[in-house]
């Protein structure tokens, strides 16, 4: 769900911050789950990785505004981690072919290394190596190039246009800007042209 996503990632993430900020001291700190995908843009990933695009720029911004209370905000970029937001996203093993070749992140490693990072005032961290190199590419390359255009399976693909067809529809519908239902048909084609003009 493409509208949760954001709400979640972007919408929750500054509620909480403005919530909190008020009860903070010096020496705080603020520690935001960024990703590797706010570095480049990402397809088949496009709401996801603009949605951590917003936590990077949000938490470097607030790191620079805070600085004189002495209050340091940390965007922690892990690579992908064995949890099961593989199964959430539809990126479990075998998937993704590309997905698949990368080095997996410990999640209980990202998090006392991310504890640290942040006791030493850093702005962003990445773990291991190899998603550092990719950073440092993603500043230095335009996006273009970075960002690799990998054809998606058949059977994936149809099934992640046709999930986000029922989501937008659903949304319409309960926002009654559209009066019938129209997610009974399994025929991406005909879900299409079914939408409302």
């Amino acid at each position: 769900d493409s509208t949760g996503m954001i709400r979640l990632n972007c919408e929750a993430l500054t509620v909480m911050t403005a919530a909190t900020l008020p009860f903070m001291c010096e020496n705080s700190e603020i520690v935001n789950l960024c990703s590797i995908a706010s570095f480049a843009p990402n397809t088949r990933m496009a709401v996801y990785s603009s949605t951590k695009a917003y936590v990077m720029s949000f938490s470097r911004a607030l790191r620079e505004e805070l600085k004189v209370r002495k209050i340091n905000v940390l965007a922690v970029c892990p690579g992908p981690m064995d949890t099961e937001f593989l199964s959430v996203a539809n990126i479990e093993k075998g998937v993704s072919r590309t997905f698949d070749t990368l080095p997996r992140v410990n999640p209980n490693i990202m998090a006392v290394k991310s504890l640290k990072a942040s006791k030493r005032r850093r702005a962003v961290y990445t773990n291991l190596l190899f998603f550092k190199f990719y950073r440092l590419l993603a500043k230095i390359l335009p996006h273009s190039i970075v960002f690799h255009k990998v054809p998606a399976h058949k059977e994936y693909s149809q099934s992640r246009k046709l999930s986000s067809i029922k989501s937008f529809h659903k949304f319409l519908m309960k926002e009654k800007l559209v009066k019938y239902n129209i997610t009974t048909s399994i025929d991406l084609p005909k879900q299409v042209k079914k939408l409302p003009t």
